[in-house]
């Protein structure tokens, strides 16, 4: 073999230099994460064998080495093997699992790879990589695969070594709640072409070739079943209730009698995926809940199918590169997220959780596509299309980015539970329902993004820039609401020491029937919407005397936004939602034409304690100009009360308003380009007596620069210096009052609880 290939062409020589030094990165970056899943770990979990269908973590180390020195070194080199004593001990047809145990060290396996990997990359240097790139990535893929079986391996032997604890345990918000108990929060996906498979080079045989595939309309789940819906499933006997499980299903129940997943564990929270349930137990609970699993082409098409282009992408978000803001993925946080986690994952039909997160069982048999090729040898996908073996798409949380698209087939038995595999439902569509609901839900819908095409000098930032460069620090609370930082919100307000929400939400209760008699029919326009949870019980009110309805919700989070809409429509028939991505200030500007004949301006929240006396003006000043005179104002305030009762209110003992004030820097980072490092700072919330108002801080753990790269921006944070991120000044309702009435904004009544923790006061334009 010609170990020094030449081209006289510079551009090919460059593209193939280029290429080199990818592959390098990739194999040295592959290798790092590969060893650190065997960081202190003891002999005995190097040998042991967890599962008869599972070879122990140190043979699959040995085989990732052993592999790569067969294809690199012998067939593509034509070098003599190295260490040939180790061939049929590593090889997959050498010796059978049970006698895999018996392992050299974890130090001798180290230093083989090593050595292996040592000339690899001196092949590397010579390499005609324009005829060979396809098998180097192959063995990439293949070391990542075998990591992942690493993963889990360790798993069944109750070890987790890369759980970073990006977050905290998370609590059911009412968002989630809505995702984990709402069977029938499902997306519509017409019918029509579409394009299946790919023809990457990063692309295994069996994803091979691109084809086209005409699939029927159908519905399919908009997030993986989450653990609370699973539950629902146990608690009404499913594994004791013959008449949900297959012949086959049933039979392989009796073998195996279980009555939970596999990693049920307690302190998984509800809104996270169901994982460790075998394809038999996901066929279960789809028949349980009416549905079925979808199959591979239309869980494909649900993933990388875009609406607006009529095209295929590789990602369930388009073209862009995997991203640990897309996806959970690559021991990133090492363990399963919440399922509504990535709202920047979701996919051109609004689906979520695609990638990563837990690796998802659909109905089709594992089975070679029309014109397959094996690659890079016969049997590698070929003696598994064996009608034995069910596909599973998407990737889990372990699986590495180089493996993650919406193309790749996972296979596995149907009866296998130890794989971290979930599923999500599916079911056919009704031609004639399906057109109605298209058709009421196009007429009573329309969503408006007023941040999207902002001119540059009205674009965020310049808020930014400006509060963190004066002394002290400070950032606007606008920028804790990204999709994260919305539902983070909406798991504060359930938390037991915060009681605004609960307390607002029972004077609502109790006075929404006066509030619709006090303004008749109006448009109800809510600044901050969130969830809409509080909304609700106007519009009951307002069903209930016979009036017509119309929302106007304004929210910077476009995902939640659409999702509240999408659930109000489905509750409220004669609903109109006009919803409009913006601040407060730009929502009101451009506010549209009445649909009624008279609105209400909803503020709700104690929000208002977010603004400074000054801004408190302004805002006022808006809202008096915005409404015509005889419409109305309702806004809710954040009584005084004891400090201890405050403090405790923001600073919760799950860690929840932590986790929502640190958001904010991960917030900046991805929209600004910034390189906040969140274990670097520290959450505190304390009362100021002086200002009577509650002040959230991010405090700074050591000496350390920060940078903005879309604002040009860098910041010197001292140990102990703080960025404060809010306000929330508390309130007497009789200042409220005279407040409303400087700007024509005359209080008509007023309404609070027993405890007088919290207010409502109504007032109209004059």
């Amino acid at each position: 073999m010609n170990r020094n290939p030449t081209n006289s062409d510079p551009t090919l020589t460059a593209s193939r230099e280029a290429l080199r030094t990818q592959l390098r990165l990739a194999l040295e970056e592959s290798r790092t994460a590969t060893l650190a899943l065997f960081e202190s770990i003891d002999s005995q979990t190097f040998c042991k064998s967890a599962h008869p269908d599972f070879s122990p973590v140190g043979w699959h180390l040995g085989h990732i080495g052993y592999t790569e020195g067969l294809w690199l070194l012998e067939h593509l080199a034509g070098w003599e093997p190295l260490f040939p004593q180790y061939r049929r001990m590593f090889a997959a047809d050498g010796l059978p699992k049970t006698d895999r145990c018996y392992l050299p060290s974890l130090t001798e396996i180290s230093n083989y790879l090593k050595a292996i990997r040592t000339e690899v990359l001196a092949y590397l240097d010579i390499a005609p990589l324009e005829e060979q790139a396809r098998l180097w990535y192959w063995l990439l893929q293949h070391e990542a695969q075998h990591s992942e079986t690493i993963t889990l391996v360790l798993q069944l032997q109750g070890q987790n070594r890369l759980w970073l604890g990006e977050w905290p345990p998370q609590t059911v918000s009412p968002s989630a709640r809505i995702a984990a108990q709402n069977t029938n929060d499902m997306v519509l996906i017409p019918a029509g072409q579409f394009q299946q498979g790919s023809e990457s080079i990063l692309a295994l045989d069996n994803e091979q070739p691109l084809h086209t595939v005409e699939l029927s309309t159908f519905w399919i789940d908009r997030y993986p079943v989450t653990r609370a819906q699973y539950r629902q499933f146990m608690a009404a006997g499913g594994y004791s209730d013959r008449r949900w499980w297959s012949e086959q299903g049933w039979h392989w129940l009796q073998e195996n009698p279980v009555s939970q997943p596999l990693y049920w564990h307690t302190t998984v929270a509800d809104d996270h995926p169901v994982c460790g349930v075998s394809w038999y137990e996901a066929e279960a609970y789809a028949n349980f809940v009416g549905k079925r699993l979808p199959t591979e082409s239309e869980w494909e098409k649900a993933a990388r199918w875009h609406p607006q282009t009529d095209q295929s992408h590789p990602f369930p978000w388009g073209d862009h590169p995997i991203s640990g803001q897309r996806c959970n993925h690559g021991h990133l946080v090492g363990q399963s997220t919440p399922v509504f986690q990535y709202d920047q994952g979701q996919s051109g039909v609004g689906c979520y959780d695609l990638l990563g997160n837990v690796w998802e069982w659909t109905h089709t048999w594992f089975h070679p596509y029309a014109g397959f090729s094996s690659y890079p040898y016969a049997g590698y996908s070929n003696s598994y299309f064996d009608q034995a073996h069910r596909v599973l798409k998407g990737g889990s949380w372990a699986t590495r980015a180089i493996a993650l698209r919406s193309s790749f087939r996972n296979w596995y038995h149907p009866g296998t539970r130890e794989i971290l595999a979930g599923f999500r439902c599916a079911r056919d569509a009704d031609p004639e329902a399906t057109a109605i609901f298209l058709e009421d839900t196009s007429a009573r819908l329309k969503l408006e993004d007023l941040l999207r095409d902002l001119p540059a000098e009205t674009l965020p930032g310049a808020d930014v820039f400006e509060g963190l460069s004066q002394t002290p620090k400070t950032l606007p609370p606008k920028y804790f609401y990204d999709d994260r930082g919305s539902q983070l919100f909406e798991q504060i307000c359930t938390l037991p020491e915060y009681y605004p929400t609960r307390t607002e939400t029972w004077i609502l209760q109790h006075y929404a029937g006066s509030i619709a008699e006090l303004t008749g029919s109006c448009e109800l326009v809510e600044l901050g919407s969130g969830s809409s949870t509080k909304t609700r019980l106007l519009l009951d009110a307002y069903s209930h005397q016979g009036e017509s309805l119309s929302y106007l919700p304004i929210d910077v989070s476009g995902g939640i936004l659409k999702q509240s809409a999408l659930e109000l429509l489905q509750d409220y028939s004669g609903l109109k939602v006009h919803g409009l991505v913006a601040t407060y200030e730009i929502g009101l500007q451009q506010l549209p034409q009445r649909q009624l004949p008279s609105r209400m301006i909803l503020f709700l929240g104690s929000t208002l304690g977010n603004l400074t006396p000054s801004q408190c003006d302004r805002f006022f000043a808006q809202i008096g100009q915005t409404l015509q005179p005889g419409e109305f104002f309702l806004l809710g305030v954040d009584l005084q009360k004891s400090v201890a009762q405050l403090e405790a209110a923001y600073n919760d003992a799950q860690g929840v308003t932590a986790a929502f004030n640190l958001n904010m820097l991960q917030h900046l980072n991805w929209r600004f380009g910034g390189n906040f490092d969140l274990n670097q700072f520290c959450h505190r919330a304390f009362y100021n007596t002086v200002e009577n108002q509650i002040e959230m801080h991010l405090e700074s753990r050591c000496g350390q620069t920060v940078f903005l790269a879309e604002l040009g921006l860098t910041i010197a944070l001292q140990p102990g210096e703080t960025i404060q991120t809010e306000i929330s000044r508390k309130f007497e309702l009789g200042q409220i009052e005279q407040d409303l009435q400087t700007y024509g904004l005359k209080p008509l009544q007023s309404w609070t609880d027993p405890n007088h923790w919290f207010g409502l006061v109504l007032s109209q334009r004059v």
